[in-house]
């Protein structure tokens, strides 16, 4: 489904040079980042980023694929663990007394994925839980 809501975007290449010259990347860069990734995706424990071993797949044949993402509408996929109230939780999931986190410094809700095809649904999640969080600490929650 996901697919579908973005093929239109996407730029297809039957190599990584082609894929370059169509999207202006540095030829150059492009394999040297290629050949780190699919070295990370080999030894199975991404060392650069941290990403989830489960989801390194080597990019060795193609076709490949490339689209244009701008970060005004992107969140994290991680970062600091909250409750349902955007309270932070420590290392045993407990909500550590007066700490909040809103936006994109709190992670938990698009874990593991983040939906594309829902423009600036983070923002709409900074905005509500925002609002939320100040009439808790205003005392009217």
């Amino acid at each position: 489904m996901m697919y579908d809501s973005i093929k239109g975007l996407l730029i297809e290449a039957g190599s990584i040079d082609e894929l370059a010259e169509k999207t202006g990347i540095n030829k150059e860069n492009l394999h040297k980042t290629i050949e780190r990734y699919n070295e990370l995706c080999e030894k199975g424990v991404d060392e650069d980023f941290g990403k989830d071993p489960a989801t390194l797949i080597p990019m060795t044949e193609p076709p490949y694929y490339a689209i244009e993402e701008s970060g005004a509408c992107l969140t994290t996929v991680s970062g600091l663990k909250v409750n349902d109230r955007s309270q932070v939780l420590d290392t045993e999931g407990v909500a550590i007394e007066g700490l909040y986190a809103l936006g994109n410094t709190s992670g938990s809700m698009f874990f593991g994925t983040y939906p594309h095809h829902i423009s600036a649904v983070s923002h709409g999640r900074c905005l509500c839980f925002g609002y939320l969080v100040g009439r808790t600490l205003a005392g009217l929650e």
